[in-house]
C-alpha cells in the first residue's frame, strides 16, 4: 500500500485509491503523461547542448523564486536572458492543447 506525502490519498488492497480525490484516474493519468513529456523534452534539449537558463514564469511567480542555485546559473534579464512565460492552467483539458 502507498500513502502520499503530498496528497490526501492512499492505495487500497484492490489497487484503488481512497481519500479526498479531486481528479479522476483518467485526468490524473493525463497530468502524469504531460509531466513526463515535459521532462523528456527538457532532457532531450540538454542532451543537444542547450543549457541556457530558461526559467518558467507565470503571471505572479517564477521558478527563480524557489531556486537554490540562482547565484550559480547567472540568469539575468538585464543581460538578455528570457523567461519562459506560461499561463496558469485551470483544467486538465488545457494541458492537451
Amino acid at each position: 500500500s502507498y500513502s502520499s506525502k503530498v496528497l490526501n490519498i492512499k492505495t487500497k488492497k484492490d489497487g484503488g485509491l481512497t481519500g479526498k480525490i479531486m481528479l479522476s484516474s483518467e485526468d490524473f493519468d493525463k497530468m502524469v503523461t504531460y509531466a513526463v513529456n515535459m521532462v523528456l523534452s527538457a532532457v532531450e534539449s540538454i542532451r543537444k547542448g542547450n543549457i541556457t537558463p530558461y526559467p518558467l514564469n507565470t503571471s505572479n511567480k517564477s521558478t527563480c523564486d524557489y531556486c537554490e542555485y540562482l547565484g550559480m546559473c547567472k540568469f539575468s534579464e538585464k543581460c538578455g536572458n528570457k523567461k519562459n512565460k506560461v499561463k496558469n492552467v485551470k483544467s486538465v483539458e488545457e494541458l492537451e492543447s
